[in-house]
């Protein structure tokens, strides 16, 4: 489920007389409202000589020390970490409470804010990079455009954060399926419509029998439609926030060619909690890791599970390449995908913003880069896209670099969107699809129902 997300007003420049100057000085440092960090205000870079201590969340001390804390306290051993660990998810707990919690009672410089950015980004506890990265002209040109649009966007047009890692996904395919029923193969730029109708050109037997499929999906029906309607740039809403609107023609067209790929077969989808847990019982369940699928829409660590299912002699690989995965008609060299990883931004209470950035600098260097790329998480992809492997196992990854960042702004949608809406939205979405899957309803009652309750949930949460 996608979270809500918030976004603040713009800061208006004005000019000030050098008694408003210092009064603007003196108001950041109480830190009301987004910390702006004027340019004015930054000393100079720190040298090594100075020693200083940086206080950093993260989900593990071990983790962070071994992926990052170890190599920047051999170059600047000059500053020490020390880390402070996210709580633990449990039942009945309020992570983003008890994460705040932990804020407060500590002197925390660098978050890891993969879980809470949009919030602490609105309410001014993150400290705009911008001026930090034009001090120190600090290379953020050849990191995946993506990835810093996507982080910019969340943060209003401010960039309160950095990450070394990202994934997007990729069409695959199976050359050897395609080859053996005569159909072309898929090309980059493709929608959801092309790939549908490259879907039905297999001869794939609607029987209980059937063991071969066009396109296996790692989503459940009511997800991929949500899926297909943020590629074709759609919102359940309207952008000022009143009307559900999924009985539009676009939505509509949406339902009926997920439903249809269902009712003809061509597609399938994981069953939910069946066969177990392990890694070998989650590759079982993948029909285009096992062979039996033409297609499929996923991320880079599809990659990484091949690889680790052929060591341990789960799977034979099938012969695939990969293309740029569905986008939208309207713009087909962009895409909507981009999940980033390992958000690293400075608390705005920090005594150490100098120092603390350093270490942000570092994590999303290109030291960090290098070693990351050389033996780190090969199941995601390296914001210093120079840094990734250009092929794998011979068949070239350039699908996931080709398509650039989206530049449809959600700003007015989001804001718009009520919280609580989505998580409601989502379980009207599925109830009433798997009733018209089942046979229960008609295409249209299933629309109709959808956008009657979703109505009435948006009505309550106003």
């Amino acid at each position: 489920m996608r979270r809500d997300c918030l976004f603040g007003v713009r800061h208006r420049f004005r000019f000030l007389s050098l008694f408003s100057l210092l009064l603007v000085f003196l108001s950041a440092c109480s830190l009301g409202g987004r910390n702006e960090l004027k340019e004015p205000t930054i000393p100079p870079a720190p040298g090594k000589e100075e020693h200083a201590t940086v206080t950093v969340l993260y989900r593990s001390k071990t983790a962070f020390m071994n992926f990052y804390g170890s190599r920047f306290r051999q170059m600047y051993p000059n500053i020490s970490i020390e880390v402070v660990e996210e709580p633990r998810p449990q039942s009945g707990i309020d992570l983003k409470k008890e994460t705040e919690t932990i804020l407060a009672a500590n002197p925390v410089d660098v978050v890891f804010a993969d879980n809470f950015f949009d919030d602490w980004a609105k309410s001014g506890m993150l400290v705009n990079l911008d001026p930090l990265i034009r001090r120190d002209s600090f290379d953020i040109q050849n990191l995946y455009a993506g990835v810093v649009g996507h982080i910019r966007q969340r943060g209003a047009g401010a960039l309160y954060a950095l990450a070394p890692q990202f994934s997007t996904q990729a069409l695959f395919y199976n050359k050897d399926i395609f080859d053996q029923y005569g159909v072309p193969y898929p090309k980059d730029l493709m929608n959801w419509d092309d790939v549908l109708r490259l879907a039905e050109r297999f001869p794939f037997k609607k029987d209980q029998d059937q063991r071969n499929y066009a396109l296996y999906n790692p989503l459940n029906p009511s997800a991929w439609i949500q899926d297909i309607a943020k590629t074709n740039r759609l919102s359940a809403i309207a952008e000022d926030g009143t009307k559900v609107v999924v009985n539009s023609p676009a939505w509509k067209g949406i339902f009926q060619t997920v439903i249809h790929a269902y009712q003809e077969k061509q597609v399938i989808h994981p069953e939910q909690n069946a066969g177990g847990s392990t890694f070998e019982s989650i590759v079982k369940r993948n029909h285009f890791l096992m062979g039996t699928a033409a297609m499929t829409v996923d991320r880079y660590y599809l990659l990484s599970n091949m690889t680790n299912a052929e060591r341990q002699n789960i799977i034979k690989p099938p012969n695939w390449q990969a293309v740029t995965a569905p986008s939208s008609l309207s713009a087909p060299n962009e895409t909507e995908t981009v999940s980033v990883h390992e958000m690293f931004a400075i608390h705005a209470k920090s005594k150490q913003i100098d120092a603390a950035w350093e270490l942000v600098k570092f994590i999303n260097g290109e030291s960090t880069a290098k070693t990351l790329g050389g033996g780190g998480n090969s199941s995601l992809l390296l914001t210093r896209v120079e840094y990734n492997p250009k092929e794998v196992n011979g068949r070239s990854v350039e699908a996931f670099y080709k398509l650039q960042p989206s530049t449809k702004d959600w700003t007015a949608v989001y804001k718009s969107t009520p919280v609580g809406f989505s998580g409601r939205f989502y379980g009207i979405l599925h109830n009433e699809i798997e009733a018209v899957l089942d046979g229960r309803k008609s295409v249209e009652e299933g629309i109709t129902a959808i956008q009657e309750q979703s109505q009435r949930a948006l009505d309550a949460l106003k």
